[in-house]
């Protein structure tokens, strides 16, 4: 699954290289495992991976 999002103005303001008004510009792209969440205990890893393609329109 993949899940898009945006800090918007607040959050934005901890994102040391972003500037006071990029938020309207930007989105973010991130992979999540919501349909079989990854539990890890302390010490153990988990590697994923996820692949993006873009669809042009015609």
């Amino acid at each position: 699954m993949t899940v898009v999002w945006n800090p918007w103005e607040k959050k934005s303001k901890a994102i040391a290289d972003l500037g006071d008004e990029e938020y309207k510009h930007m989105l973010c792209v991130d992979g999540a495992a919501i349909e079989k969440p990854i539990s890890l205990k302390p010490g153990e890893e988990w590697t994923g991976r996820l692949e993006l393609s873009v669809t042009p329109t015609s």
